[in-house]
């Protein structure tokens, strides 16, 4: 099971300082402050960090800046964003509400504006982490606070719309977002130019979508045009051409075409290299993929390799509770299987298994394709009666979830079809 590639349009409120109790002169750190926002959002990351290390003493000065001051909010937000692109969840999580709270409090049209997008933001940073009721609450708010202040044909909407579509494929619910993802596209032609990155971010997701419920025609098309918008826009070395590249590969993958795969994958993986260093999270979720794309080729030392990276840099950079880490460890876990390394293989999905109960709870989708997995596992080992609790526990649950259609389910059930008759078979013949 590969993980959808980590991405997600960050839509980072950037408002102008019509308010401000600063006593000083705000001009030089804020334009440093909007210059690290760019680099930001264009990928490079590490020069966004040396200046918000020079500037983040101011605020903790509430003499010159105080709590309410819609500056300290634009600061609060725009660096949460930045610590949200580096996978640093726990601490961008007060900044983003520490900017909502004084953009709550803040009259006008701007700060009503600015505040949506914050909310978006903290939605964006729930979904990363598998909260979605809490992330779709929030999208909600954001969408309708747009709606009310700017209308539904707005660059900002469009950009919100994609991001709930995104939500809803991140819960498996591929039919409702392709609806999103197509009426986002519908804003999006209008209004952004053929010059604008943004262009492209909707039709991507639809892509991924479309590729998730097997419409590779259409979504290749839209891969391919994506690539070459954001190649025109960005660079050829962008990370979001990478995001691109990487589920170009993956719909090779689902095609069959394992080279032109392994070859979009790896150019994918070298973009991702370059642009955060060898230890971020998207070059773990690239080397996972690879490490799949590997194993369907027979690959196993390669594939083993690129999981066991994946793993390394996730424990590293994400903590050891990350539902990202319990995805890898969970292929690793099958690669073993597969192997016929079925202790090392049942201790890798037992880890992954505490990581999605921990994360998501017991009867949570994520927990219980885990478990499936291990209950695979212990059939192959003979464990049948450790194997069969897990199915019939299991497998009513995901008939009712939005994974009910899913390969992998429709696989286990013929797993447990094939470990009852063997099951009554033995019963027969010890009769």
């Amino acid at each position: 099971m590969k993980f959808a590639i980590w991405f997600a349009m960050v839509s980072v409120a950037v408002g102008a300082p019509t308010v401000s109790t600063w006593s000083g002169n705000p001009g030089d750190w804020v334009t440093d402050l909007r210059k690290a926002s760019y680099l930001d959002q264009t990928g490079r990351y590490a020069e966004a960090q040396g200046i918000y290390d020079r500037i983040l003493p101011i605020l903790g000065d509430t003499a010159r800046l105080s709590e309410s001051d819609i500056l300290r909010a634009e600061f609060c937000n725009d660096l949460a964003a930045h610590y949200h692109h580096l996978a640093r969840f726990a601490e961008a999580v007060p900044l983003y509400q520490q900017a909502i709270a004084i953009w709550r409090q803040t009259p006008g049209v701007a700060a009503q504006r600015d505040l949506a997008l914050a909310l978006g933001n903290l939605a964006a940073l729930n979904r990363a982490q598998g909260r979605f009721p809490v992330a779709e609450s929030l999208y909600r708010e954001e969408l309708a606070l747009l709606e009310k202040v700017s209308g539904k044909q707005t660059r900002n909407y469009a950009i919100a719309l994609n991001n709930f579509a995104e939500l809803r494929r991140s819960e498996g619910d591929l039919a409702n977002a392709e609806v999103l993802a197509r009426d986002a596209v519908a804003i999006s032609t209008k209004v952004f130019d053929s010059h604008d990155e943004n262009l492209g971010v909707p039709m991507h997701t639809l892509a991924v979508t479309l590729s998730g419920q097997r419409k590779f025609e259409e979504a290749d098309r839209l891969l391919q045009q994506v690539i070459n918008v954001w190649k025109a826009t960005l660079g050829e070395e962008h990370p979001k051409v990478a995001v691109a590249l990487g589920n170009l590969a993956d719909l090779r993958c689902e095609q069959g075409r394992y080279d032109e795969a392994e070859a979009l994958s790896r150019q994918s993986l070298a973009i991702r290299r370059t642009a955060f260093g060898p230890g971020h999270p998207q070059v773990a979720v690239n080397l996972n993929n690879l490490g799949y794309l590997l194993r369907l080729r027979k690959d196993f030392a390669g594939a083993e390799a690129s999981f066991q990276e994946a793993i390394r840099i996730a424990e590293n950079s994400m903590g050891l509770y990350h539902p990202e880490l319990a995805n890898f460890l969970a292929n690793l876990g099958m690669l073993e299987a597969e192997r016929g390394r079925f202790p090392a293989a049942e201790g890798l999905l037992l880890r992954a298994v505490a990581i999605t109960e921990k994360d998501f709870g017991p009867a949570d989708t994520r927990t219980l394709m885990s478990r499936i997995q291990l209950a695979q596992v212990y059939q192959a080992r003979g464990r049948l009666t450790a194997a069969e609790r897990i199915y019939r526990q299991a497998l009513p649950l995901l008939d009712e979830s939005t994974a009910a259609k899913d390969m992998r389910v429709e696989r286990a059930r013929g797993d447990y079809e094939k470990l009852l008759a063997a099951t009554r078979g033995k019963s027969k013949r010890n009769s």
